[in-house]
């Protein structure tokens, strides 16, 4: 019997040998049938096993085996493999340490006890096994690799970069040593080695999927989305049920905007795993960004079902609610992720601008203290946009959009050199705005579109908001040499896009409102960048090169507060479209349920401008004019409830606030006719809503502060002869709008000067504007084309 055991096992051997696997089996499954108890019949099939990837039989095997012969190292070596192939570290421990014991001079038995101490998070007993590995063979690649894997975990840098080297210095095609070095690099913040170390790991092994995934993120990291596209379809390939790249490439599809193809990316990640939290708040922020909010809100309700203590789920259902322009849910939603996560980002700031919008002053003092405190200790990011409210500081308003430039919208021009510029051609202006449509900026901008030199002047418009197709859309486009959507496109793809029609100045129309796309202006769009009309503040942002003000809103007292270089024009900063319609229809105060002989005052600004200060004022005016209402935009139901509530908190009854629903523009400008005076807001001036009160002839009275957009309205004033509305205190406010409204004849008189100066001063003189504002853009052409970097410049009258 024993010559036919020994002929059996020589057979499978030699099968063994040759990786006929199957055959081998049968030969040992017949050794067992006529010795059940046979060492060698056992080993092998035990490994014949395991590499057939039936670990469980290969362990019971294996096991049978040691039983038999526990004195073998080879078997103790196998057992401990298998064990450890199949996830059982701690079980594989022991058989590790007895290979080891009983063949101290087995270098891949102490490499394999050292990856199972790794993988137990053992590593200075794994360090010490490759030592051991080493000892008997140095120039033992595996064990270098090996070993600067254990250095990685252990975020010994350094030290892993080392082991490496060795290793690569005696295998140089191996793949491992060169995709964990990549690791190693990437920690050190050497993502351009760390680049070449993965790409020559693929180079010599592509199918390593861990590494694609490893190079996939960084490519993300490093901000280019299209070659991590690449990366992630390569883990796809390996694995099409890759959850992980399919998310993260959702993440690239929706920067580069191509959002479809995000939402498919997201569509196959909840097909993989329904229960994926992460995939349905991601959906919904895709949704959200395609317009389509009844969608968005869908799926965040059932991210909602899956987990209702996701602070980032209501946090994102807010965002959404709040596009709908559905505030009192918003700050439902809000409320629900503050009571979960008080500190999640930008959480307290949507809370805040909710509050503000719905005009809920519960807990808002206090909430816009802690603001400002940590805004001033730098270590906040937020809203410079909502900051303007809420500050009358310059040097503050600075530090807040400085904060939030570096963290969101961070320098990332690449500094290549632009082409030469000279003197003998048109001055290409690019102008970037999502607002080319039935906006106020657009109501205001038009006319300087229309009235540009077309022999010294190009105008390439880059429309990135939402593709409407109204009277103001057609007439801003008709007015541009080219009109370019590219809202589908990424910032990069818009910033190639200017780079190649060669834009000279471009001019952001946006700043930090809602919609806007800094990241085309941090990449570097044109040679000179500037920032105008739409945002009244600094930006805070290096690649920003000038700010359109005037000696008024920016003057050269204030120059420490903006980052930008300013221009000062010579009348107002604000351009104004003197073609804008006024109906002819006259309105009758009951018409608008106003009293008919009280006196009104009126304010007309977005609600969120109105602070507590400012109603505190304004009812302290109608308390001391008895009979007088005050005339307010109505939002929602829910604003005019809360201001009705705070004015009878201030002792003035809630129906002497009226309420103007929403009206198309020249009926609206035609019922301002049934105003008497309009109070402006402050920290946050009427801006666009104040020249509309001009344009049609109701005096404005402000308050003169110490920022950009606590000042617009002074500059409005001035620039169209009204400079005795203009107040320096709260106290002057208060004064002169109770005077005025006792000396009916006096305000009279304004509002006739009013009427006669609208077309013979500068605020309403578009022509006049626009050969400053050319101007001033040929200055900061010609500086450019003398090399010099940007200056101020005051634009001669």
């Amino acid at each position: 019997m024993n010559s036919q055991i020994n002929a059996l096992l020589g057979q499978a051997v030699q099968y063994f040998e040759q990786g006929k696997l199957g055959e081998a089996e049968q030969l040992l499954q017949k050794v067992l049938q006529l010795h059940a108890k046979n060492f060698d019949a056992l080993h092998i099939l035990g490994v014949v096993k395991g590499i057939q990837n039936d670990k469980q039989e290969a362990i019971k095997l294996l096991k049978r085996a040691v039983s038999i012969d526990s004195g073998n190292n080879f078997v103790h070596f196998n057992l401990a493999k298998t064990l450890s192939e199949a996830g059982k570290e701690e079980e594989s421990l022991p058989h590790h340490k007895k290979a080891t014991q009983l063949a101290p001079q087995h270098a891949e038995a102490w490499l394999n006890y050292g990856r199972s101490l790794n993988n137990q998070g053992r590593f200075e007993e794994a360090l010490s096994c490759y030592e051991r590995a080493l000892s008997v063979n140095p120039y033992y690649a595996d064990a270098w690799s090996n070993y600067g894997a254990t250095c990685n975990a252990m975020e010994r840098y350094e030290d892993a970069l080392s082991a490496y080297d060795k290793a690569l210095a005696i295998t140089p095609d191996h793949a491992e040593s060169w995709s964990n070095s990549g690791v190693a690099l990437h920690a050190l913040g050497r993502d351009k080695a760390a680049l070449g170390a993965y790409q020559k790991a693929l180079s010599i092994n592509p199918a390593l999927p861990e590494t694609w995934t490893n190079y996939a993120m960084l490519l993300k990291g490093l901000d280019q989305p299209e070659e991590a596209l690449k990366a992630f379809d390569n883990v796809l390939r390996f694995d099409a049920d890759n959850l992980d790249a399919w998310l993260q490439s959702s993440v690239c599809f929706t920067q580069l905007r191509r959002l479809e193809e995000a939402l498919a990316a997201l569509n196959r990640a909840i097909a993989i795993q329904p229960e994926c939290l992460s995939a349905w708040i991601d959906k919904g922020i895709v949704q959200a960004q395609l317009g389509d909010l009844d969608a968005a809100l869908k799926s965040y309700d059932r991210a909602l079902q899956l987990d209702s203590q996701s602070a980032e789920t209501w946090y994102n259902k807010g965002l959404s609610l709040r596009d709908g322009a559905r505030h009192q849910e918003a700050l439902i939603a809000y409320e629900n992720a503050r009571a979960i996560n008080p500190k999640l980002p930008r959480l307290q700031i949507s809370w805040l601008r909710s509050k503000m919008l719905l005009c809920d002053w519960t807990g808002l003092e206090k909430a816009i203290e802690a603001l400002h405190v940590s805004t001033e200790k730098e270590h906040s990011v937020s809203d410079p946009f909502l900051f303007l409210t809420m500050s009358d500081d310059p040097q503050q308003e600075r530090r807040c959009a400085e904060i939030h430039t570096a963290t969101e919208h961070p320098d990332k021009r690449d500094y290549k050199l632009w082409p030469q510029a000279t003197d003998n051609k048109t001055i290409k202006i690019g102008y970037y705005s999502a607002d080319f449509h039935n906006h106020a900026t657009t109501y205001l901008m038009a006319e300087l579109f229309e009235k540009h030199d077309r022999n010294a002047f190009e105008l390439i418009g880059f429309s990135y908001g939402p593709n409407i197709t109204d009277p103001m859309r057609q007439r801003v486009s008709a007015a541009m040499d080219r009109f370019i959507d590219v809202r589908q496109e990424s910032d990069t793809a818009v910033v190639a896009l200017s780079r190649d029609i060669g834009i000279d100045i471009a001019v952001d129309l946006k700043g930090y409102t809602r919609d806007s796309r800094m990241g085309i202006f941090s990449y570097g769009a044109a040679p000179v960048q500037v920032s105008y009309l739409g945002y009244p503040g600094t930006l805070g942002a290096p690649y920003i090169d000038y700010l359109i003000g005037d000696k008024i809103i920016t003057p050269v007292t204030a120059a420490a507060y903006y980052s930008e270089q300013i221009i000062r024009l010579p009348n107002s900063y604000q351009i104004n479209d003197r073609t804008r319609t006024i109906a002819e229809r006259n309105f009758t105060r009951s018409e608008l349920d106003l009293p008919e002989h009280a006196f009104v005052f009126a304010c007309f600004n977005n609600n969120y401008k109105i602070t507590p200060q400012v109603f505190d004022i304004w009812m302290t005016i109608l308390n001391k004019v008895p009979g007088s209402v005050l005339w307010l935009f109505n939002d929602s139901p829910a604003v005019s409830d809360n201001l009705r509530a705070e004015a009878e908190k201030r002792g003035i009854a809630g129906d002497r606030l009226v309420f103007a629903p929403h009206m198309e523009l020249a009926s609206h400008l035609a019922r301002h006719r049934q105003a008497d005076l309009f109070l402006d807001t402050y920290n946050y001036n009427a801006h666009t809503t104040a020249s509309d009160a001009l344009w049609a002839g109701l005096p404005v009275l402000t308050r003169i502060g110490n920022t950009f957009s606590s000042r617009v309205a002074a500059s409005l004033l001035n620039a169209v002869g009204l400079p005795e509305m203009i107040t320096n205190s709260v106290d002057e406010y208060e004064t002169l709008a109770v005077a005025l409204a006792s000396d009916r004849e006096r305000l009279a008189s304004y509002r006739q000067r009013l009427l006669a100066n609208r077309l013979t001063t500068p605020l309403f003189d578009s022509g006049l504007f626009t050969r400053h504002i050319e101007d001033a853009y040929r200055y900061m052409h010609q500086r450019r084309i003398a090399g010099l970097p940007p200056a101020a410049y005051d634009v001669p009258a």
